[in-house]
């Protein structure tokens, strides 16, 4: 019995979010404001989690790793019926959608659609942000995981439909032919130039991933000799697959579902975002050379991994896209490193106040000690354009012909200090 739960353990900790959402659906279906709780306590879990349970240098080995395939499709499956029965609940009682209160009615006794009428906006809420949580874990990182296997056809077509619940499918052709070969260059709009605000930077991403994925398929129309507007055209089509789900959802539940829908897939798209940003945030490369592990910020904090299937091992994802996630490795010393793990970077980019000048002493170190000559070279022109005093005069330091003869750049303390 022990090892048997030790076993689904080891295999099931990197979905941990997901896991929490099909979680929820018995408390959601019975309309139990205990949701309130158990959501809260999950999130301060994953929280204090990633600033305390230390950071996991192991590499992973498994016994059995083909059980991964199966865990994906079981988890694909799992977030899309906790959607289900999220906009069954934001429907209700109005709409049983599926007939799903009267048949919980049927087989229990319990009249949950009188329920659903005083249900609060808090509980509402938080059966919104865990379904959106398993929803973006779902689409974004399993959807992502999935459609980098292309020598799986199976595996390939079930993370693309996973990735419908997140409005997510062009991901499969943006991320794999355009961010993989663009990344930590100006011609991907998913890297954060320095000096950048998340906020700026998610809607510049947003829609300059959306443009270049049709860019994309249309070139690759071209050189087979065909229209863009050819049914070949995988962008389209899967949009089309995503407006049929939407008609679907409004069908079944009424117009209501179709706000619940576009949060869902801004969640996700947001979600998605905040990673970009942390990723990649002020790194440069010089687009003709390969991808390095230095041209990524890495995390090895346990509990990230966790849960976003081990994303944050993100250096030797995009040295090597071909590496399953379980068999990603740490390189703890081969790697710079996020600010405080995961969740917390992402929580400290929220505030550009706090997040620039932490993210400016670490963009000079990777400057100085993992940069190579000509990436030196483009750091410091993106310095000098990032609005950032102690970047600007960092650069100023290390080209002096970059030195504006018309402008004062005033450090602070904290880098002025190491020019003493």
């Amino acid at each position: 019995m022990i090892d048997a739960i030790k076993a689904s353990f080891n295999y099931g900790r990197f979905f941990l979010v997901i896991i929490m959402g099909v979680i929820s659906i018995p408390f959601m279906l019975f309309c139990s404001e205990t949701l309130i709780w158990v959501g809260a306590a999950f999130g301060m879990l994953v929280l204090l989690g990633e600033l305390f349970f230390g950071k996991d240098l192991e590499d992973w080995e498994f016994d059995h790793p083909e059980l991964f395939y199966p865990l994906q499709y079981i988890a694909m499956v799992g977030a899309f019926l906790t959607q289900i029965v999220c906009v069954w609940l934001i429907a209700a009682p109005e709409v049983d959608m599926l007939g799903i209160g009267a048949a919980v009615h049927s087989l229990t006794g319990f009249d949950t659609l009188a329920a659903r009428e005083e249900s609060s906006l808090l509980f509402l809420g938080t059966s919104f942000l865990l379904s959106g949580a398993a929803v973006a874990i779902s689409s974004v990182v399993v959807g992502h995981e999935l459609t980098h296997r292309k020598d799986r056809p199976i595996a390939h077509l079930i993370g693309r439909l996973g990735q419908c619940t997140g409005y997510f499918t062009y991901f499969s052709i943006r991320h794999p032919y355009g961010h993989h070969n663009l990344v930590a260059t100006p011609a991907d709009p998913a890297t954060a130039l320095r000096g950048e605000s998340y906020y700026h930077f998610s809607v510049r991403s947003i829609l300059g991933q959306y443009k270049m994925t049709w860019d994309l398929e249309k070139t690759r129309l071209s050189k087979m000799g065909l229209s863009t507007w050819s049914w070949k055209n995988e962008a389209m089509r899967w949009w089309i697959i995503e407006a049929i789900m939407t008609v679907g959802y409004i069908y079944l539940a009424g117009w209501v579902a179709l706000p619940v829908l576009v949060l869902f897939g801004l969640t996700s798209h947001f979600a998605l975002e905040s990673a970009n940003y942390i990723e990649h945030y002020g790194l440069v490369r010089v687009p003709s050379e390969p991808m390095q592990l230095r041209h990524s910020w890495n995390s090895n904090e346990r509990m990230a991994n966790w849960v976003v299937c081990a994303v944050p091992r993100h250096s030797h994802h995009h040295s090597d896209a071909d590496v399953e996630f379980w068999e990603l490795k740490s390189f703890d010393h081969d790697a710079p490193t996020t600010i405080l793990g995961y969740i917390p970077s992402m929580m400290l980019a929220l505030v550009p106040t706090l997040w620039h000048p932490i993210m400016n002493i670490k963009l000079m170190d990777w400057d100085n000690n993992w940069a190579s000559a000509e990436e030196r070279k483009l750091a410091n022109i993106q310095s000098m354009a990032s609005g950032q005093s102690d970047l600007i005069y960092h650069a100023q330091q290390s080209d002096p012909t970059l030195v504006d003869p018309n402008a004062e750049v005033a450090p602070s303390s904290a880098i002025g200090s190491a020019y003493a």
